[in-house]
């Protein structure tokens, strides 16, 4: 037997308790749930203050550009202040960022503290909260991964009628300023209770594959210890597999969050569906969501992540291309075939 990792430390505790962070990821579900209400704030927007749907639609634009420096912000915080002390911070600006962005200046000053800055927070409680949980689920990165990115379509879906007692009960502005408010108490509130999984953590009775490979004779020490995957950024960013995840990261999420949170407004504007109706079909599109998530989460720990997304990529066009050519039942399967691969691109973040 090699010795490589053998250090051997009495983590029987987190063992047991980190089951409560686990179910605490739906903390962070709020968080970006609360990103995904575009579809109910709209329209009550655009008849209180005159603004163009086509130009509120920019949120998302600016909500991908963020995504990068957020998840370097995230990753330099966490780095310095840890799990923890990083879900605070972010708590209380995710909260002050949404009642910046709920003051009623002009679409543009809306876009951009809703796209930008609360946006922006969301990463920094999104990445740590998921990196945090990979870390202390080792053996199931992907079940782990699954379940967070379902926790924020399950927020979405309980978000969605909340959000919209509040646009009825008072104005919008001060609704998206409420909203903003007890969504950073809850992320506040998360820093507080979850477990941060400290360095070298594994569960009782888990091997790392790469230990039991080098236990087993299938590879040497020196392989191991010659693999670094913690490149510098300027290395990082002149590879090529760096920039096709970040193509198919920016370019999933503009496509999967903006559909997603506008889909009450389009079958509206579209297809002459009710306010009830139309969310509906988004708790439809939230809850496929959910069990996609939970499934991608179990394929990736059987065939990694990566393929894990290709299969689910090549599986959404068969109901893409149902939608478009077949008859109106053919097409209602297709949509919930399609919300149950729609949301893939989270999976690959372990």
């Amino acid at each position: 037997m090699s010795n490589i990792g053998s250090e051997t430390l009495d983590y029987s505790l987190i063992d047991r308790a980190r089951w409560g962070t686990f179910c605490l990821q739906i903390l962070m579900g709020f968080a970006v749930g609360l990103t995904y209400q575009l579809n109910v704030w709209i329209e009550p927007l655009c008849a209180t203050y005159g603004w163009e749907s086509s130009t509120l639609s920019w949120m998302y634009t600016f909500f991908g550009v963020t995504g990068i420096p957020g998840a370097i912000i995230a990753g330099k915080l966490t780095e310095r202040f840890g799990v923890k002390k990083t879900l605070k911070i972010a708590g209380i600006g995710y909260a002050g960022s949404a009642i910046i962005a709920a003051i009623p200046i002009n679409v543009w000053f809306f876009n951009i503290g809703m796209g930008i800055l609360v946006s922006g927070f969301m990463f920094i409680v999104y990445i740590p909260s998921l990196s945090n949980i990979c870390k202390l689920f080792p053996e199931r990165q992907g079940i782990a991964a699954g379940f967070s990115i379902a926790c924020t379509s399950i927020a979405a879906a309980i978000w969605a009628p909340v959000v919209q007692s509040l646009v009825n009960v008072i104005n919008v502005s001060l609704s998206i300023a409420v909203e903003g408010i007890i969504t950073g108490a809850l992320v506040l509130l998360m820093g507080f209770l979850i477990i941060e999984a400290p360095e070298g953590y594994r569960p009782k009775g888990w091997i790392p594959p790469h230990i039991a490979a080098v236990d087993n004779g299938g590879v040497g020490v020196d392989d191991i210890e010659t693999v670094d995957r913690n490149l510098p950024w300027m290395k990082l960013i002149k590879t090529s597999g760096f920039w096709c995840l970040f193509a198919m990261l920016f370019f999933g999420y503009i496509a999967i969050r903006g559909f997603h949170s506008s889909l009450s407004y389009i079958g509206q504007q579209s297809y002459g569906l009710s306010e009830s109706t139309g969310a509906l079909y988004f708790s439809a599109l939230s809850i496929g969501m959910v069990i996609g998530s939970l499934l991608y989460g179990v394929c990736s720990d059987k065939v990694g992540p990566v393929r894990t997304v290709a299969i689910g990529s090549a599986i959404m066009i068969m109901p893409l291309t149902i939608g478009l050519f077949f008859r109106q039942c053919c097409k209602t399967g297709a949509f919930f075939l399609l919300s149950i691969t729609w949301d893939n691109t989270g999976i690959i973040y372990p």
